[in-house]
């Protein structure tokens, strides 16, 4: 789904488990969930259902090994908002959701 437009797309159940999502336009999207999300390889530079450009809040495998082959070190916060596109404190924002999120959307246990 490399850089497809998927805008008012129906997400019905839809199974995103290791897709790469690099691109892709999902303004309007429907019916789609963060576990469905949270289930992909890569988001990097897509258009989410709110219009807004992904901010990393899903800290996905493909968008981090991409990172890294791009000579990015994830582990600084300001280098990884600027690689997607967004603000540090968007960046910040997506960090602390996922620290309280992805556990749970992941099945992890604490």
């Amino acid at each position: 789904m490399h850089s497809a437009n998927l805008q008012e797309a129906n997400f019905n159940r839809a199974n995103l488990r290791g897709a790469d999502m690099f691109g892709i336009f999902l303004k309007d999207a429907y019916l789609l969930t963060d576990e469905q999300l949270a289930q992909a390889d890569q988001l990097w530079r897509a258009t989410m259902p709110d219009g807004y450009l992904y901010n990393g809040r899903f800290n996905l495998e493909g968008d981090l090994k991409h990172a890294q082959s791009q000579g990015v070190n994830i582990n600084d916060s300001e280098a990884m908002a600027r690689w997607y596109y967004v603000s540090l404190d968007d960046y910040l924002s997506g960090q602390e959701w996922a620290g309280e999120n992805l556990p749970k959307l992941r099945g992890e246990t604490a």
